[in-house]
């Protein structure tokens, strides 16, 4: 099984008999150098061409396989040896060889007593006459049969055509992966159309929707409005009394009084003297912090200094409310 290069070759093993204390096993040894026009990659399955044919039973069967001589020897309808000869003519030295391998396979008890032989194919009357003169047996001749795989298919596969093989298993599993990708990215594509549609669904619903409710909404707002424009007048909050009040108990105890208390258009005024400008922003800030008057938006303008070093001050307040024209 193993050849002078070191390439181990590729057998296929068939027991063909099996008896109480042996078994007959044939054995083909696919040599590894292969030719190159055989070495394809759609090739799926190899076969020698005896075991193709419908071999007779207990025979030699002889034919060309391009041009070349084949023999094989049959025990009952299993062959149990197939040999391709040098020669491509049936001769005398054709003949002595296939004597000598019929005498091995009889002492080895391989064979039975064989029936005849056959010639398939295109053989003369002299060739004929040779082959039953040499081994002393009835020769017939038929037409070629045609080829037929066996029902148990070999194991023997080239090593070149195996390559092949794996080359084509790493190209269809990257096609595969290919494949895959594909339809992940088309997946994401659709899954992103498909929400882009939604979104555009749900827009015209609301659409149609606020388009539905619009009329409503101007009513309210309308309403709202109006309401905005009495709140001076209905939150108490913002009674002028009220505010005056909140003021009035913020300035402190001396050094402070109020000259003017205004409300005109929603904007309060409020002016006064101080004892000094650091007075008048203390109020100012004692205003922003007071919680009953958030309502407002506060600031206050440098102060005036008069001769005597009082701080004249203003300071205004712009509601956080809707104001009154």
């Amino acid at each position: 099984m193993i050849q002078r290069n070191g390439k181990r070759s590729a057998p296929d093993i068939r027991v063909l008999e099996t008896q109480t204390d042996k078994s007959l096993a044939l054995a083909t040894v696919l040599l590894p150098e292969l030719d190159p026009e055989l070495a394809f990659e759609s090739a799926i399955r190899f076969e020698p061409a005896g075991f193709t044919l419908p071999l007779p039973q207990d025979r030699l069967c002889i034919w060309r396989e391009q041009g070349r001589i084949v023999t094989a020897v049959t025990r009952g309808r299993n062959p149990v040896h197939l040999q391709i000869l040098g020669e491509t003519e049936i001769g005398p030295e054709m003949i002595h060889e296939v004597h000598c391998a019929l005498l091995h396979l009889g002492t080895q008890h391989l064979c039975q007593s064989l029936l005849g032989i056959v010639l398939w194919g295109d053989f003369s009357d002299e060739e004929v006459q040779q082959l039953q003169k040499g081994l002393e047996l009835r020769v017939s001749r038929e037409s070629f049969p045609p080829p037929t795989f066996p029902a148990t298919p070999s194991k023997l596969l080239p090593s070149e055509v195996e390559v092949l093989h794996a080359r084509r298993a790493r190209r269809r599993r990257i096609q595969r992966l290919l494949l895959a990708a594909a339809a992940v990215y088309l997946a994401a594509i659709a899954a992103l159309v498909g929400y882009i549609g939604w979104q555009k669904f749900q827009l015209s619903q609301m659409r149609k929707q606020l388009a539905t409710e619009f009329p409503t909404v101007q009513a309210i707002q309308a309403t709202a409005d109006e309401w905005k424009k009495v709140e001076w007048a209905v939150d108490p909050q913002l009674y002028p009394v009220e505010i005056l009040y909140q003021v009035a108990a913020l300035i402190p105890a001396q050094g402070m009084r109020l000259t003017a208390f205004e409300i005109a258009k929603g904007k309060l005024s409020i002016r006064g003297e101080a004892s000094g400008a650091a007075a008048a922003f203390k109020f100012a800030e004692d205003i922003k912090a007071s919680p009953s008057l958030k309502l407002f938006q506060w600031q206050m303008r440098s102060p005036s200094l008069r001769p005597d070093g009082r701080a004249e001050f203003t300071i205004e307040g712009d509601p956080k409310i809707a104001k009154i024209d």
